[in-house]
């Protein structure tokens, strides 16, 4: 039998982004941009889902510099999918040629990252597996969001996780608040005609978001005994600047701390934080092994998730 671990680290990340490159001034004039939007990537009808994520779960493998422990399992979301049914995670599996090893499907809308890393955690601990690839995609320019009004992007980011003597998960807290379904939503296209996403324009819920969405960062520092001024770097569900402020300052982290890739990769859904940690390990690097991390995401349902994480 395996031995049991205490937890799990990040060992190595990746990420893949369309070749187009959208600046704002491409959009129409009358397009409302939000806050700090400079350019996002928009894929092609060749770039597909499948190719995004097994793109950039290829290269966080390749990243690892070791195939031992392999691979054992694939947790991975796909917004906006090249195949509703089965998912695009068996093809990313193909792909990667990791024959046999079981791919779940998360779904927890933008905060299926967070999900991800607590699920990546519950199955090392069993001791049935040792090193997991969770895998974010999301392909929604011109599937399912209109350009005009959303600052979104398309791309792939991919982590894996293996288990660690010392665990880098402190806490996590999830909460799926139903009585906020209505915050965004996507009819079935076997129910109704495709439709676009509809975002509501109730002001209860904008309020909640500004008030009281944070809940659950706040209980997941207290879990972990952490006071949110200790906390090295914000990394959160990027909807816009002006949002990632309020958030921090309701959680108490100074905006100094809050670490964003908003101005050149827009809103990626649940892409944004591990693109975010990539961007920030790897690409322009800021955190350093040690650093103790808040992310934070509401996905629509309306779930919500906060992670402290040290890295």
């Amino acid at each position: 039998m395996n031995q049991m671990k205490q937890g799990i680290r990040i060992v190595s990340s990746g990420v893949c982004f369309p070749s187009e490159r959208v600046p704002n001034e491409k959009l129409p004039s009358e397009t409302h941009i939000p806050d700090g939007a400079r350019e996002r990537f928009h894929a092609s009808r060749t770039e597909s889902a499948v190719w995004m994520g097994s793109t950039a779960a290829k290269q966080a493998i390749d990243a690892a510099h070791s195939n031992e422990p392999a691979i054992d399992g694939i947790l991975s979301f796909s917004g906006m999918p090249d195949f509703e049914y089965p998912k695009d995670g068996v093809l990313i599996q193909k792909e990667l040629g990791l024959t046999n090893v079981p791919c779940w499907n998360i779904d927890t809308a933008c905060a299926s990252f967070l999900t991800g890393l607590q699920m990546a955690e519950a199955l090392i601990l069993t001791g049935r597996h040792k090193r997991i690839l969770i895998v974010m995609v999301m392909n929604w320019s011109s599937r399912g969001m209109p350009v005009s009004g959303q600052a979104v992007g398309d791309g792939a980011a991919a982590i894996v996780v293996e288990a660690s003597d010392k665990t880098s998960l402190l806490a996590t807290v999830e909460k799926t608040q139903s009585e906020y379904f209505d915050f965004i939503k996507l009819g079935s296209p076997f129910v109704d005609k495709p439709v676009p996403f509809e975002f509501s324009s109730d002001p209860a819920i904008g309020r909640f978001f500004a008030t009281k969405s944070t809940e659950p960062a706040t209980e997941a520092l207290n879990l972990a005994g952490i006071k949110p001024e200790e906390i090295n770097f914000f990394i959160a569900h990027q909807t816009g600047k002006k949002m990632l402020q309020i958030w921090a300052k309701r959680i108490g982290i100074a905006a100094e701390k809050i670490l964003d890739t908003f101005e050149v990769f827009g809103n990626m859904s649940a892409v944004n934080i591990p693109a975010t940690l990539h961007y920030f390990t790897s690409i322009s690097p800021r955190i350093k092994r040690g650093n103790t991390l808040l992310f934070f995401a509401p996905g629509a349902g309306l779930h919500l998730a906060a992670t402290v994480w040290k890295y």
